[in-house]
């Protein structure tokens, strides 16, 4: 209720205390309002316009308590600037002089009377037979239907007076609490619902107890339903979190009750659970975060326990494709070291949202990759993996900002099975045997489309993190932005792409750590759409490319670690190459007069098709050098440039002449009638004894089918 002193520049906005009251109406200012200025002077003869709240719809005020008798609209204060006014629900309300003058401060919205009257505090008797049943003024669906009835407000009040652990309340026939009802529980009160029995409750926030006191008795099979949603916990139906009492059956059937969905709160401590499945729509789960510390799981907050034996299969599992919208936060799955998968994750738009994994015995989390659409922001988010990682699939899903820890001994933070529209953004990736994340979707069945791997850092137990992939098909492939920090030693490679189709891939802005860990791309031997590759500005790190259409054959720095740190490849189109690139950028060093560096492509048949290559490059050194080209993988490295079998000879083979000047080009084409004449190798000589290098400004390539 509100009290009101007004005056043309000040509004004073009083909250009076009105008794409950066994009427249907409710005083508006307790014992009348009262208008009046700022000086204390009553405003005599000002009006109140009274609407439905946020609108300007009249609505009625009354001036009996049993509201049979309206007020006029406005309402006209008394010479003393009074009305006795009762209401009913929500107003919106406007002031103004007697003359019609509007006050400030006016109108107020949302002014509420009591909307429904209080009946009565009622105590059913625990001995009735069946709380369900009519009875004899001793019953809850006594209570309801005659004491309170319909139109009133009345809360029933569940005694523990058994003498016993428990008095229950038993619900031998269905019955609906409207929501008019409250229920209050004593600590020992329950109700138990029997087999084949449904209690309907509007909404949980009808039920008034101490948050971890049960108020269902798990007996039978009976259900407690909530129509509307709201907020639950597994103590209402006994779950202690012990840690060592089987809280499974209370998590289940605080589901249940869910059944329009809603939350399902936990507390600190730990609940001990085996194979819960949630299959309830548009679900909450919270608990209370456990502490981290630098990453470092240190305890507390709620925790959800495998009490299964070894070979358990899940803690959690988010059962279907069809549950929707179903939200995991804020708690710590522990595995108890046993059981397979933390979470078993399913479903459309569901997300996993800083909750705590450890002592998993094959993975944190695993996902079903044809049962997971996570549109909607659905995903795994803010999480701490701790030891066996993730093995995911399915359609635009979210893997951000999480920390992955394998402690030194786990293998691959990520696997990739199945997937379209997957996402890896933000996390920290650390302590794992390599490979950390693994894309691998190499049977025929699966396939993986397009992947997005952006703004991580990434590290393993043997030094520098590393991804590989080894794909059947593949859309787009970008890895954007990560930190690849190293250990004691750095792996042989920090990107490996094995793509058995081809695929779009862009590979830029990444740094290492550790220089001088190359970036390999391999062509490989299927065959299907053209390729583009967009691979530049990695910091630290080198490009080795790899073609192995037929064979094993490269075009990689042998003999020397040191690669490219560019690749830009074009999607031909129409009667295009299958594949065209450009190497850039690349100083190479050689020793002495071995051919140490070379660049291979693979022999091809004839009808496979060849390989054209045009070369720009230069030497550092006063001396003349030669650029040597091969025609195939048995020549000697002092065999020269012969003519083909047909007595035609490779065209263009050009010498460099000497330190600063035009670099020179050379152009590989293979004539396509002999493949004798293939062009396999670009081979960079050196002098003995003297240490020079060679700059490469470019190599175009081409694999024409």
């Amino acid at each position: 209720m509100k009290r009101f002193a007004l005056s043309a520049s000040v509004i004073l906005l009083i909250i009076a205390f009105v008794a409950p009251v066994y009427a249907a109406g409710n005083l508006f200012s307790y014992p009348r309002f009262e208008a009046i200025d700022g000086n204390g002077r009553p405003l005599r003869g000002a009006q109140l316009f009274t609407y439905e709240e946020g609108t300007t719809t009249d609505k009625p005020t009354y001036s009996d308590n049993a509201r049979t008798v309206e007020h006029t609209n406005p309402v006209i204060m008394d010479s003393n600037g009074e009305a006795t006014i009762y209401l009913l629900g929500a107003y919106k309300m406007n002031l103004k002089t007697r003359s019609g003058g509007q006050l400030p401060g006016w109108p107020i919205d949302n002014i509420f009377g009591t909307a429904t009257p209080f009946a009565a505090t009622v105590f059913p008797d625990a001995d009735a037979a069946d709380q369900g049943a009519t009875g004899n003024s001793d019953t809850v669906k006594y209570h309801i239907d005659t004491t309170i009835g319909a139109t009133n407000k009345g809360t029933i009040y569940f005694r523990h007076d058994s003498g016993g652990e428990w008095t229950d309340y038993t619900f031998g026939t269905a019955e609906t609490i409207p929501a008019n009802v409250t229920l209050q529980f004593e600590p020992g009160a329950r109700i138990a619902v029997s087999t084949g029995v449904t209690v309907t409750v509007n909404a949980p926030e009808q039920i008034i107890a101490a948050v971890d006191l049960q108020r269902f008795a798990l007996t039978g099979t009976g259900v407690v339903e909530f129509t509307k949603m709201g907020t639950v916990r597994p103590e209402w139906w006994g779950a202690l979190r012990d840690g060592s009492t089987n809280d499974t059956d209370a998590f289940d059937v605080a589901e249940t009750a869910l059944s329009k969905g809603g939350t399902i709160a936990l507390l600190g401590g730990v609940y001990r659970i085996l194979n819960w499945i949630i299959s309830q729509d548009n679900l909450l789960v919270e608990g209370i975060s456990p502490g981290v510390h630098n990453n470092i799981i240190t305890g507390g907050g709620t925790t959800l326990k495998s009490i299964g034996g070894s070979n358990t299969d899940y803690v959690i599992q988010i059962a279907s494709p069809t549950d929707y919208k179903i939200v995991l936060t804020k708690f710590l799955v522990d595995g108890n070291g046993r059981t397979t998968r933390g979470i078993l994750f399913n479903g459309t738009a569901c997300r996993i949202d800083s909750v705590a994994f450890s002592v998993n015995a094959s993975y944190s989390i695993f996902t079903d990759p044809d049962d997971v659409d996570a549109v909607d922001g659905g995903g795994i988010y803010n999480s701490w993996i701790i030891g066996p990682g993730i093995q995911i699939g399915g359609t635009n899903l979210n893997i951000r900002d999480n920390y992955f820890n394998g402690e030194g001994t786990q293998t691959t933070a990520i696997n990739i099975v199945v997937g379209q529209n997957i996402n890896i953004t933000g996390n920290s990736i650390e302590s794992w045997l390599r490979p950390v994340i693994n894309i691998d979707n190499t049977s025929a069945s699966s396939a993986v489309r397009v992947v997005t791997i952006q703004d991580n850092e990434i590290a393993d137990g043997d030094g520098g993190g590393t991804i590989t992939l080894d794909v059947q098909d593949m859309d787009t492939l970008r890895i954007v932005g990560n930190f690849f920090s190293s250990g004691t030693s750095a792996p042989d490679t920090l990107i490996d792409l094995v793509a058995n189709v081809g695929y779009d891939v862009s590979i830029h802005g990444n740094w290492a750590q550790r220089g001088g860990v190359p970036t390999v791309v391999e062509f490989g031997a299927g065959t299907g759409k053209a390729t583009s590759y967009n691979i530049h500005n990695n910091g630290n790190m080198l490009l080795d490319i790899k073609y192995s259409r037929q064979s094993n054959a490269n075009m990689i720095a042998a003999g020397t670690t040191l690669g490219w740190e560019s690749l830009i490849m074009k999607k031909p189109g129409g009667s295009a190459p299958f594949i065209v690139g450009e190497l850039k950028g690349r100083m190479l060093k050689t020793t002495n007069a071995t051919p140490v560096i070379a660049y291979s492509f693979p022999t091809e048949t004839t009808s496979a098709g060849y390989w054209s290559a045009d070369i720009l490059a230069f030497d550092t050194e006063t001396s003349p050098l030669a650029v040597n080209a091969y025609r195939d993988d048995s020549r000697s490295i002092t065999t020269a440039v012969t003519a083909g079998a047909d007595g035609a000879t490779v065209t263009d083979i050009q010498t460099i002449a000497s330190e600063g000047e035009a670099a020179a080009s050379v152009v590989w084409q293979a004539r396509s009638g002999n493949a004798l004449d293939e062009i396999v190798e670009l081979e960079l000589t050196g002098k003995a004894a003297t240490d020079f290098t060679w700059i490469i400004r470019s190599i175009k390539f081409a694999y024409i089918p």
